[in-house]
């Protein structure tokens, strides 16, 4: 079916945003192996989180990125925590990782995963483009935070708050997301030995000399890849402005007609995801279906919660709180090809119900 507004465009900067970097490509002959392309975006990115640039390692997408973060993370026997309301990627990456884990809760006002005292390793998620909270966690007995912040760059986008944890976070660069590099991922950590195991990791293995120290894989970052996200850097203040004022809109839309959209958002941090909770799954229903019969596509973007995923085998566990969220708020378009023309179409599809 092709929709009128679609839930989302993918978008990279162009080719004559791009073609400089592919130039110095063309001039290097390095194309994979941590090149000079992928060592200036990580400086780039280090003087924007004022973070030492050996803390930041990229790689190919983020669901192999969580996994690397898993795998080399301090060796703990403790079953790792996460919460269910999150994409699939996330639960996947840890079980591919070959450790146990739980499904958690979520606070129903924040969307933030609730975790125990005791809870030793921890996948946090920072929900739909969300910001950091290291105040959220003890500094005993947590050993290990991995923090899966995909669409988060925009609230990342400024020095990284400090923590008494050392923690791994997670940035997608997908094209879907704030940052893209068409696909790819950014791991940042207060931890050097943390990102020299990780950066290995994803190479083979490989530490200085070409004998592999650790199972790792090839995870690299391409130099293509690496040329989109420089472009996309460069862009970013005035995708930022773009985003933001899009948002501006979908957020008195949201409002006008009483009704909430997500934490993030509320916040006015900057993310690729309008989100809207309703007050009851029969209310989102029919939403859902006028939006959809009136060409404007919709998405439950993390499904039912991970629990109820088949494959994870744990449909019987209860949690009321993402269940609520998963049946009683939806996905609708949110992207930089969003209109004024668009948006009016929207809210005025929207106010038939409200």
């Amino acid at each position: 079916m092709k929709y009128k507004v679609p839930i989302f465009i993918p978008e990279v900067p162009n080719l004559n945003k791009v073609s400089r970097y592919i130039k110095q490509i063309d001039q290097s002959k390095i194309y994979s192996n941590f090149g000079p392309l992928e060592n200036e975006l990580r400086r780039r990115l280090s003087e924007l989180w004022h973070v030492p640039s050996d803390c930041i390692v990229t790689a190919c997408n983020a669901t192999l990125a969580i996994q690397g973060a898993i795998e080399t993370s301090e060796e703990s026997e403790k079953t790792w925590k996460v919460p269910s309301w999150t994409f699939v990627a996330t639960p996947l990456a840890i079980h591919k990782a070959g450790k146990r884990f739980e499904f958690v809760d979520v606070d129903p006002e924040s969307w933030r995963a609730v975790f125990s005292n005791e809870d030793e390793n921890i996948v946090d998620v920072l929900p739909f483009g969300d910001g950091l909270d290291f105040s959220r966690f003890r500094k005993e007995p947590l050993r290990n935070l991995v923090i899966d912040g995909a669409a988060s760059f925009s609230a990342l986008s400024k020095p990284l708050p400090k923590s008494d944890h050392s923690f791994a976070l997670i940035v997608s660069l997908h094209a879907t997301k704030l940052l893209p590099a068409g696909e790819g991922a950014v791991m940042v950590t207060n931890n050097p030995d943390w990102a020299k195991k990780f950066r290995s990791w994803t190479n083979f293995g490989f530490t200085n000399e070409r004998h592999s120290s650790l199972l790792g894989t090839n995870a690299k970052l391409s130099e293509y890849s690496a040329a989109v996200a420089l472009a996309s850097l460069d862009d970013f203040p005035g995708t930022k402005i773009k985003m933001g004022q899009i948002q501006k809109k979908a957020l008195q839309i949201t409002y006008s007609l009483g009704l909430k959209t997500q934490p993030s958002m509320q916040k006015r941090v900057i993310s690729p995801y309008w989100i809207i909770q309703f007050e009851s799954p029969e209310r989102k229903n029919v939403t859902r279906d006028l939006l959809e019969n009136v060409g404007i596509q919709t998405r439950d973007w993390w499904g039912r919660g991970c629990h109820k995923e088949p494959i994870f085998g744990c449909g019987d566990l209860l949690l009321p709180h993402t269940e609520h969220l998963a049946e009683a708020s939806l996905g609708v378009p949110m992207h930089q090809e969003l209109g004024p023309v668009d948006l009016d179409y929207i809210s005025e599809s929207l106010a038939i119900l409200f």
